[in-house]
Parts: structure tokens; C-alpha cells; sequence
């Protein structure tokens, strides 16, 4: 029995002892799987253009999505998919993948084409909304967007890098990419 005034001890818990996770530390480290890891980056896109929303990834997302890897360090060179309709491949090959691309270079030159002007435009204004946000922004803070070129179809970098949108039936002639 313990008198007035008198403190009792608690055994003490190492657990206790830790720090609970800093939230500065946290950001960082995801900010690090996602400028590393396409598949991270993905699930950061997809949750960016749909709060509230879980993205499963289905093995053969992965599998997508490291076929772009091979794209992007430059072993692979040619590269199709075939899948269904409603699989994410426009959002990964046409959104999520050019976001990534210039994140990690600003100077690359990226065009990507639709079959339709509509989804070209669409599928633009996704990857704008992505590189807007204050998430990307803290993946890659080196992706600046140039306030001289930026129009519906065509957003162009600082550093002289762009993302084109256009369709089957429009014009390409002129940049490369």
C-alpha cells in the first residue's frame, strides 16, 4: 500500500522509451520509395488523382511497370502492351510513367499518343494535375514547368524537357522525342 504523497514506480518498458515516428521522417521516406521505385510511384499517382481510393497492384502491374524501368535506365528500347480495356495502362504508360520520366530527368523530350484527341487531352490534364501537386513536388522538386510553353497538349520544363499529347489522326511533325 502506498502512502499519501508517495510516487509509485512502473517497471519500465524499452518500448516506451522510443520516440514515436517523426512525421518530417516519414515524408522523406516515402518521398525516397517513390523517386525509386516506379511501383510506389504508381500507388502515389493513383491516390493523388483518386483520394480515397485503393489501387491493388495485380502482378501484372508489376510487371508493367518494371518493363518501364528497363525502359527508362535504357535496355530496353521497344516495348508493347497488350491489355483489356479498364487495366491502367493508358494511366501508367501515359500519365504515371512520363511524370516519373521527367522527375527523374527534366531534359527528357516525352510524346505520347492517343487514339483519340479527347483522351490525349485527358490523359495530359491527369499528368498535369500530378506534377501540380504538392506530393510530386516533393518527390521531385527539380521538375520546374516553364510559364512561357504550357498549353493543353504540350507542357514544357525549364530545363528544356516537355511532355506532348496528340492522336493518331493529329499532326507530329517537328519535335522528337
Amino acid at each position: 500500500m502506498t502512502k499519501p504523497n508517495q510516487r509509485t514506480t512502473r517497471p519500465t518498458n524499452p518500448a516506451s522509451r522510443l520516440r514515436p515516428p517523426h512525421a518530417p521522417s516519414i515524408s522523406r521516406a516515402r518521398a525516397e520509395a517513390c523517386r525509386q521505385d516506379f511501383v510506389s510511384f504508381i500507388q502515389m499517382c493513383f491516390d493523388i488523382l483518386h483520394p480515397g481510393k485503393s489501387l491493388q497492384m495485380a502482378s501484372y502491374l508489376e510487371v508493367v511497370a518494371d518493363h518501364l524501368e528497363q525502359v527508362l535506365a535504357g535496355r530496353s528500347n521497344r516495348l508493347m502492351f497488350n491489355l483489356p480495356p479498364r487495366y491502367l495502362k493508358s494511366f501508367i504508360t501515359s500519365v504515371a510513367f512520363p511524370a516519373y520520366v521527367l522527375g527523374h530527368d527534366p531534359t527528357k523530350r516525352v510524346i505520347v499518343v492517343s487514339y483519340g484527341s479527347e483522351l490525349a487531352v485527358s490523359l495530359a490534364n491527369d499528368f498535369r494535375k500530378i506534377i501540380s501537386s504538392p506530393r510530386y513536388k516533393s518527390v521531385f522538386p527539380g521538375l520546374q514547368i516553364s510559364k512561357i510553353k504550357n498549353t493543353e497538349s504540350e507542357i514544357v520544363t525549364t530545363q528544356g524537357g516537355f511532355r506532348l499529347a496528340t492522336s493518331v489522326e493529329g499532326a507530329l511533325t517537328g519535335p522528337r522525342g
